[in-house]
């Protein structure tokens, strides 16, 4: 479940060639990314939020080097086919866990701040974005291969490969972003039940 080969990659800019409304169309159209402190808005899906989870994955291999086991894009910006608040969220499998305060200040200077477990035990949250402005990527440093890392894989993996699943979760979002646009604790508790119940059927055991 731990191992390479989801790095970050470099993604070539838009050219220069681009003609004056395409480059007009770019320069004023809504953030990819970024979203204000406890809103829950949900965005259409896009590949840019893939080029951008390799592009910040890049930068922060760049800056962790040897620390990392391993890197991998979870969340619903990884799901291609369904909606997803606008923040790439990203998890890091350390080789040693212990050596997680190491991490801090690398990604202090990349732009995120230290969340501590932020509520979870073993998953060391950073954000890049403090309030008020809006969060644009959402770091979680964990043990290669522990149970936080199996359990986001595993519902990534399985949501992918069976999109009328994805789909039903995306049912599930919309109807909770309408229940809770100010509410992004409740949001989150409201998905549980379907999580869980997916990591069954994908087989997870777990806790």
């Amino acid at each position: 479940m731990c191992c390479r080969g989801e790095g970050g990659t470099s993604i070539e800019g838009v050219p220069d060639v681009a003609g004056g409304a395409e480059r007009y169309r770019m320069a004023n159209e809504r953030p990819i990314i970024g979203l204000e402190p406890g809103v829950v808005r949900l965005e259409d899906p896009s590949p840019r939020w893939a080029e951008e989870y390799a592009r910040e994955s890049a930068r922060i291999g760049a800056a962790l080097g040897d620390a990392i086991e391993d890197m991998r894009h979870i969340g619903s910006t990884s799901i291609p086919s369904i909606p997803a608040k606008p923040i790439i969220d990203i998890m890091i499998g350390l080789r040693r866990i212990e050596d997680v305060m190491s991490t801090v200040e690398p990604l202090r200077v990349l732009g995120y701040g230290y969340r501590g477990e932020f509520g979870i035990p073993g998953r060391h949250f950073f954000v890049r974005g403090e309030p008020p402005r809006p969060a644009t990527h959402h770091v979680h440093v964990v043990a290669c291969g522990g149970d936080f890392w199996k359990k986001n894989s595993i519902f990534r993996d399985y949501l992918v490969l069976h999109p009328e699943l994805a789909q039903e979760y995306a049912e599930v979002k919309r109807s909770l972003a309408k229940q809770f646009a100010n509410d992004r604790d409740g949001y989150t508790r409201g998905k549980d039940a379907f999580i869980r119940s997916v990591l069954v059927r994908a087989g997870w055991r777990g806790e």
